[in-house]
């Protein structure tokens, strides 16, 4: 059986930013059209599930509001909290902040942590919790 779980209106709207791409110009493509019209043709690839990613998908939390910027001014202040929970370092440690300085170096190089670095914060986070899942 094949479920939609969204309607086709919310898929077309921009309250979901991340969607499929459609790709036409492939003879081989696997969505030649949006999965809606692809479901109601019935020309379609029978996969049990489809899934993927995005560059920057965290920002959704961001643009639906539900993002708490003082976040970032804490982690200026005490940079550890960019260190992967799953890192056995002791905090306060010599190692442990070498380790996140150059997290920090490496995602924001000499910026503050802020709302203008807010796609590099969304990008170490997902890394860390990429990893951890």
């Amino acid at each position: 059986m094949i479920e939609i779980r969204c309607n086709e209106k919310d898929l077309n709207s921009k309250q979901i930013p991340f969607l499929p791409t459609i790709d036409d110009s492939s003879l081989n493509a696997f969505l030649p059209d949006t999965p809606a019209q692809l479901i109601k043709s019935e020309h379609f690839h029978n996969v049990p599930i489809m899934t993927g990613t995005t560059s920057a998908e965290g920002l959704v939390i961001y643009l639906i509001g539900q993002f708490d910027a003082r976040i970032l001014s804490q982690i200026n202040e005490d940079i550890e909290i960019l260190l992967p929970s799953h890192f056995t370092l002791k905090r306060g440690s010599k190692k442990s902040l070498e380790v996140a300085a150059k997290i920090k170096a490496f995602y924001f190089k000499e910026r503050n942590i802020s709302e203008a670095t807010l796609k590099e914060y969304v990008d170490v986070s997902m890394s860390t919790e990429s990893y951890e899942s």
